[in-house]
Parts: C-alpha cells; sequence; structure tokens
C-alpha cells in the first residue's frame, strides 16, 4: 500500500477511497425542507448532510466498524 496520506500521518490510519453509486430517493416535501435547512449549518452539499447524517445514525445502530466511527468523531 503507498501512503498518500499527508505528511506526518501513520499510515495505519488511512482509510480506502469509498467507492460511491449514484441513486435518487424519494421523500416527503417536509423532509426535504429539513435537510435543506440542516444543509445550511452542517455542510454546504445536500448530498454530504444526508451521508453525515446517515452514517451516524448507522453507528448508532452498530453498523460501521470501531475505525469508521472513530473517522466520524463518535
Amino acid at each position: 500500500m503507498v501512503n498518500n496520506a499527508k505528511p506526518g500521518r501513520p499510515t495505519a490510519q488511512i482509510v480506502e477511497k469509498n467507492e460511491f453509486e449514484p441513486g435518487s430517493i424519494s421523500l416527503p416535501s417536509k423532509l426535504w425542507r429539513i435537510l435543506e435547512r440542516l444543509k445550511d449549518r452542517m455542510d454546504p452539499s445536500l448530498s454530504a448532510t444526508i451521508k453525515g447524517l446517515l452514517l451516524t445514525r448507522l453507528a448508532e445502530m452498530q453498523y460501521l466498524n470501531e475505525e469508521e466511527k472513530k473517522a466520524l468523531g463518535l
């Protein structure tokens, strides 16, 4: 494995890049409005806001390993 991390970061902490698949979901209008408001507070993109909320919930449900939880700051 090549160390493409920033200087000073140990090789053991390198996390493989995620592969993304585009998709679409349908949500109630009220939920979209809430997500749009959260987007402005959490992250500049709606996609990143939704990913953050989803990953946090998956971590709470024990679907993520300890390294992934640590990366989320949990």
